[in-house]
This record gives structure tokens, C-alpha cells and sequence, in this order.
């Protein structure tokens, strides 16, 4: 949100802390370039190893993500077909550390697509839970304003063969 005006018709001046297009003010780009998508799945991994606070810097407000697993009430639906924005998100991400406690998630290699300068574009980036035997699987993303704006997630019961 930009501030608002002081409703004086002397200068103001403006806090660079909140001034529009700073960190500060997560409602406007930023004017620096936008994030790789290396960068994005880097920080999107460190959101889902428990980094809460990087839900509203990462994502859309209208964020959607869509997993391809069935949840556990075996009627083909899953916890996180209804959540939208960041905040849902967050939510549903505490649910699923209560119910896999210690669980950490890696990425395995690079991402495989583009975010353009204007921060549009989409990308996918493969990922395992860091044990032994931990599954793998990979996100696709759709980035809008160098957001996530939406995530297909698709989970394996194993780990991808490295050879």
C-alpha cells in the first residue's frame, strides 16, 4: 500500500523505509530486477522448511497451488485445493510441519525455465525430502509481478534416480 498523502499542500517528504516500490511496501514492484527463478525456488524452499515470513515477499495475494497427491481423506481432494494468498498458505504450511515434524525439503539441480526482466514467466524446479530414502518431486510455477502467483506441486514415492 502506497502511503497517503498528508492532505497538506506543503512538501512533504517520504519515508524511504515505506516509500512505494521498497521492500517496505510489498504491494509495489520493486524497480531492482526481478528475481531468477533460480533465486525464486531458493527462497520457496527455505518457505517451505519453515521461513513463514517469505509468504507475502514471495507470493501473489491471489496465490493458488495445486498438488497432484491426493490428501488424506481418500476422495480425491487435498488440504490445499481451496487455500488462496499467502497468509492460507502459511496456514495450511504450519498444518503440514505439525503432521511431518523435522521434515526438510532440498532442491535437486536448477530451475528449468525463465522470469523475464518485467517478472513474468514460469519455471519448474525439482526437489527431495533430505533423508535417505526421502520421495522427490517437482513444482511448476507461474510468476506474475517476480511473484509466485501459482504452483503445480507433484510428488513421487521415491527419490529420482541419479543415474
Amino acid at each position: 500500500m502506497s502511503p497517503s498523502a498528508s492532505g497538506s499542500s506543503a512538501a512533504t517528504t517520504t519515508d524511504p523505509a515505506t516509500a512505494p516500490g521498497t521492500s517496505a511496501d510489498p504491494g509495489t514492484p520493486t524497480g531492482s530486477p526481478s528475481p531468477t527463478a533460480d533465486q525464486l525456488a531458493i527462497r520457496w524452499t527455505e518457505l517451505w522448511n519453515g521461513a513463514y515470513h517469505l509468504a507475502r515477499e514471495l507470493c501473489t495475494p491471489d496465490f493458488r497451488i495445486r498438488f497432484a497427491a491426493n490428501g488424506t481423506a481418500g476422495d480425491n481432494t487435498h488440504p490445499g485445493d481451496s487455500l488462496r494468498g499467502p497468509a492460507h498458505f502459511v496456514d495450511f504450511l504450519h498444518d503440514f510441519h505439525a503432521t511431518h515434524p523435522g521434515i526438510r525439503f532440498a532442491l535437486d539441480g536448477t530451475a528449468a525455465g525463465e522470469v523475464t526482466p518485467a517478472g513474468t514467466g514460469f519455471f519448474a524446479a525439482r526437489w527431495y525430502v533430505d533423508t535417505p530414502e526421502g520421495p522427490s518431486g517437482i513444482d511448476m510455477f507461474d510468476i506474475r509481478d517476480g511473484k509466485i502467483a501459482e504452483v503445480w506441486s507433484v510428488t513421487g514415492t521415491r527419490r529420482f534416480p541419479t543415474a
